[in-house]
């Protein structure tokens, strides 16, 4: 009967341990792939952000290239308005010289017409004009509409003579309220000014019926009498003798301002642009024709103020912009992550297999080969310690932010393998302490003994010891460069320690870490992991005191211990494995 317990004993164990050697493996791929799904969530944000970035340039552009192209053309208005300082006789002859000779067709796409427009003070003014113009440039001039009104802007000269634009002759701009406005304005203060939106007379006899009628808007800069003074407004006003105008169809403008090339921005924006002093049915200057902002996924408004006028700028992003903007990088790391993780799982399982095998030889050489049993025991009990210690790590660090995630873990792993190092080249005895604090301190060499003061009695701590300082120590080096003294080019740092031996009655361990000449000192809000683990942890492990303080002179950190509680006899980890 002893027999068969036995034999069913040996049968029962291989099974448990299959299973726990399953749970394990689960455990790494629902770890790993946790730590995937986290990669891509803030890949994906990260995505999106970019795209919004990118929208956020093309915006700019299409709201540059507008405000540019009417400072330009303001500027070549003003160009003709100094024309006539040379003198009140510029004939229609010379007006068209100046208008070819700038180019305005291919410099300044977009504008329908340029003109100078008369200003004429009264019916007796006006007929004297008309009179004029009729008798030497144009026979049948005629200042429309007709009627007798105080103040006339009629168009004298238009360039280039078009069929639109030569409709336009003689139109007393100043007869309708909006354009009226923008001439007063221009006249009063000597500065270039918008009318509001509005149907430019060219419309009328060519874009109606047609379906080619656009919204248009005039640019108006005054014409002063040459050697007038124009310190007041009263003298301006007196002094003008005219305006220069660009009418502009806002349909031409704007497509001369987005450029349908193959990388302008109209390949990634789609654009509506209205005035907002007008009724909402009124406002609408421009619009793409695929303008559909309720599909697009990054829209903005900007509001601009130009020549008197606020304009509203809508954007909407297009189909090929969002195309381009959707690299999705994201389900790279997705995939990544998934084969990673699967590989990760692979190695957990052949692990995991070569352990059981290794077990299954072990139980069969264990009469022969006690001390094989007993190693593997001891090798046991160290693997659970320290994925005990790598869990904690991976928890503790995962309630972080998931873009740090990485880095953080990678970082303390180091830490842990650092100590891991010297307790195998130690034998899993003790370790000095001097090569403890310099492993931790390695990835700051160049900085010991210079900015890093380090000072103690050299004596061998033990290995649950050995675990906990160096973690320790690494989280206070890392709160340090982030945050503390060596976050600067000028703080300072102290590690010291005492240590009087157990045999000394009253024997203690004291250990202290200084920061002085950092930033200003600041306690933290909240604890995170490496507040834990160099209060709650070391608390734990050493049964000692721990003191922090967050006063203006630095940083402080102290631990005091009794001194049998940093050390651990040879036979100390056998007898735990043996226990075990």
């Amino acid at each position: 009967m002893a027999s068969d317990d036995t034999r069913r004993g040996h049968g029962l164990m291989p099974r448990l341990v299959l299973r726990r050697d399953i749970w394990i493996v689960v455990l790494v791929f629902v770890l790993s792939m946790s730590a995937t799904l986290a990669a891509y969530r803030f890949e994906h944000a990260r995505s999106l952000e970019q795209g919004q970035v990118m929208f956020e340039r093309a915006g700019d552009v299409v709201h540059r290239d507008l405000v540019a192209t009417l400072r330009a053309y303001a500027q070549f208005l003003r160009a003709g308005s100094a024309l006539f300082r040379t003198g009140e006789d510029i004939s229609r002859q010379d007006w068209s010289t100046f208008v070819r000779a700038v180019g305005l067709e291919e410099n300044y796409p977009g504008t329908q017409g340029v003109s100078f427009n008369r200003i004429l003070r009264g019916p007796a003014e006006r007929d004297a004009f008309q009179a004029k113009v009729r008798a030497t440039d144009w026979p049948n001039y005629t200042i429309v509409p007709p009627g007798d009104r105080e103040l006339y802007t009629a168009i004298a000269y238009m360039d280039p003579m078009t069929n639109r634009n030569e409709r336009a002759i003689g139109f007393d701009i100043s007869s309708e309220a909006n354009r009226s406005a923008a001439v007063q304005r221009a006249v009063q203060t000597g500065l270039p000014t918008l009318t509001q939106s509005i149907k430019l007379v060219q419309e009328a006899a060519f874009g109606e019926g047609t379906g080619d009628v656009q919204p248009g808007v005039l640019l108006v800069v005054p014409v002063y009498r040459p050697g007038k003074a124009l310190s007041t407004l009263r003298a301006r006003s007196d002094a003008a003798m005219g305006v220069v105008v660009g009418a502009f169809r806002m349909g031409d403008l704007l497509g001369s301002v987005l450029q349908g090339t193959e990388n302008s921005a109209a390949n990634f924006v789609d654009v509506s642009l209205s005035d907002a002093s007008q009724p909402v049915e009124d406002s609408l200057l421009y619009q793409s024709a695929e303008f559909a902002p309720q599909s697009s996924s990054y829209i903005s408004e900007t509001r601009l103020s130009l020549y008197g006028q606020t304009w509203v700028l809508n954007l909407a992003s297009t189909p090929r912009f969002e195309e381009l903007a959707r690299r999705r990088t994201d389900l790279a790391v997705l995939l990544g992550g998934l084969l990673v993780s699967l590989l990760l799982t692979s190695l957990a399982w052949a692990q995991a297999a070569r352990a059981r095998e290794s077990r299954a030889a072990a139980a069969v050489l264990k009469d022969s080969h006690a001390q094989i049993e007993l190693l593997m025991g001891e090798v046991n009990h160290r693997s659970k310690n320290l994925l005990s210690v790598v869990q904690a790590i991976a928890r503790q660090t995962s309630r972080g932010d998931p873009a740090t995630f990485s880095k953080a873990f990678s970082q303390r792993l180091g830490a842990l393998s650092a100590n891991q190092d010297l307790l195998v080249r130690s034998g899993w005895k003790r370790i000095e302490i001097h090569d403890l604090v310099h492993s931790q301190l390695s990835h700051l060499e160049e900085l010991l003994g210079q900015r890093i003061s380090v000072s103690g009695p050299s004596f061998g701590l033990g290995p649950k010891t050995a675990q906990t300082l160096g973690m320790a120590l690494h989280e206070l080096a890392t709160n340090a460069i982030k945050y503390g003294a060596l976050s600067n080019d000028t703080g300072k740092v102290t590690i010291s320690w005492t240590f009087s031996a157990p045999e000394t009655q009253g024997g203690t361990f004291a250990m202290s870490w200084l920061e002085r000449d950092g930033p200003a000192v600041k306690a933290p809000s909240r604890k995170g992991f490496g507040s834990k683990v160099t209060s709650m942890m070391v608390r734990a492990m050493l049964l000692g005191d721990i003191r922090t303080s967050y006063d203006v002179i630095g940083f402080e950190w102290h631990l005091s211990c009794p001194a049998e509680n940093v050390l651990q006899s040879e036979g100390t980890a056998s007898r735990e494995a043996n226990a075990e």
